[in-house]
């Protein structure tokens, strides 16, 4: 099966749209009044370590985007909004833990900030504490029924959780307040392939490309459709464009060697997948895949070792196991190929 994402997509973190205009005023004030020799108020020096930080940000210069946003904090401290965008330049660094803190920070100074709320979940979806994201979501709609992020969010955890009708209401309430979010109709029909309504997912995943071309997700989860229904040739293409449109994405090119597999072009499809391994080391689904691969070719001391570093990535990621079963059985070591056998029902609780 392909690889799906495991991140949430669209505007839970969005970038701020920098008002140069108003900058310009700020800092020509900040300047006047330092010229001057007059004591410039805390407001003013956060505004303009703010907008400053607003400037990198655009810039993707996310070390001195903290830099400025620590800067507003320390000038006005009782500002959310330091807290809130240095939030969103830890996110682009990875740093979720530091997001917390700072999303809790603006909470706390703002305990209505709906945003905040949404943001903190996000942080916790990434550190994978949907239990806290869970709760984080459901507090923002409370405070902002009308966002519809928010119920994308959520309906996200719904789906992780198997509870596919909580999802389908929130993600069908997304499309509701907002029917221009191409994220909405791509979480509802990725909901849509995993129940086998094939048609729907696909109705979903032409809007989402409708409304937003550029979107390599949604180019990538309508090729997962079409490699579902074993049409090759369109599974191919989408996932090429969702290449195309975010090279720097492992799960496109793990999906490409998947359909290549199964067309039965193996070198090709070693080729991609080892890509899909570059950019994401991490991956036990990767290495397991191209396991595979080795075996379709009987290459099986190669598939042995991908799927051994699949399990050292992920040691309950039961396909491994049998699969490594199965290698270690054409190589006629039934003993060790049991063990993988038995190991894989133990985890899968078959009896």
């Amino acid at each position: 099966m392909a690889e799906e994402p495991t991140h949430i997509r669209g505007n839970a973190l969005p970038l701020l749209f920098l008002n140069r205009w108003l900058w310009v005023v700020v800092l020509v004030s900040v300047i006047a009044v330092m010229a001057a020799g007059l004591f410039v108020t805390p407001r003013l020096m956060g505004e303009y370590h703010l907008f400053h930080g607003d400037m990198y940000m655009q810039q993707r210069q996310y070390a001195q985007a903290v830099y400025e946003y620590t800067k507003a904090i320390t000038a006005n401290p009782q500002d959310e909004r330091g807290y809130f965008r240095r939030a969103l330049a830890y996110n682009a660094q990875e740093r979720y833990q530091e997001g917390i803190a700072d999303c809790s920070q603006a909470i706390k100074i703002n305990p209505r900030d709906a945003k905040a709320y949404d943001n903190r979940g996000y942080f916790y979806f990434l550190l994978g504490d949907n239990t806290s994201a869970f709760a984080d979501y459901s507090k923002s709609i409370e405070l902002d029924p009308r966002d519809g992020q928010a119920y994308i969010n959520r309906g996200h955890i719904f789906y992780a959780r198997g509870e596919y009708s909580a999802a389908l209401t929130d993600f069908n309430k997304a499309i509701e307040i907002d029917p221009q979010k191409g994220g909405a109709y791509d979480e509802r029909g990725k909901l849509f392939r995993r129940q086998g309504q094939y048609e729907q997912a696909l109705v979903d995943f032409n809007k989402a490309i409708q409304i937003n071309p550029q979107d390599a997700n949604a180019f990538n989860d309508r090729g997962n459709v079409y490699l579902d229904l074993t049409k090759n040739d369109l599974a191919l293409v989408d996932y090429e464009q969702a290449v195309r449109l975010n090279p720097q994405w492992a799960i496109p090119y793990d999906n490409l060697g998947i359909v290549n597999t199964q067309m039965g072009q193996y070198d090709v499809a070693i080729k991609y997948i080892t890509k899909a391994i570059e950019l994401n080391p991490q991956s036990a689904i990767a290495y397991d895949n191209r396991g595979w691969v080795y075996f379709q070719k009987s290459e099986y001391e190669q598939a042995i070792a991908d799927y051994t570093k699949s399990i050292e990535l992920g040691p309950g990621y039961v396909a491994a196991y049998n699969n490594r079963g199965l290698a270690y059985q054409q190589l006629g070591q039934q003993t060790q190929a049991d063990a993988d056998f038995e190991k894989a029902k133990d985890l899968s609780g078959t009896p």
